[in-house]
């Protein structure tokens, strides 16, 4: 689950309430990002995208 830190409307507590009831989730905060942080951070959020989908399960 990638958040953007700064999200007005969705605060990251929701992500983390999220994170705890789904089970093998695993939360990646963006810094300084809002609502859509692949807008805010393109780089970051293609990081842990990419990253998640390489990793071994």
């Amino acid at each position: 689950m990638v958040w953007g830190e700064d999200a007005p409307f969705q605060t990251v507590d929701y992500a983390e309430r999220y994170a705890r009831e789904i089970p093998e989730t695993v939360l990646v905060r963006i810094k300084s990002a809002g609502h859509i942080p692949m807008k805010s951070d393109p780089k970051a959020g293609a990081g842990a995208l990419a990253k998640f989908f390489v990793a071994e399960r």
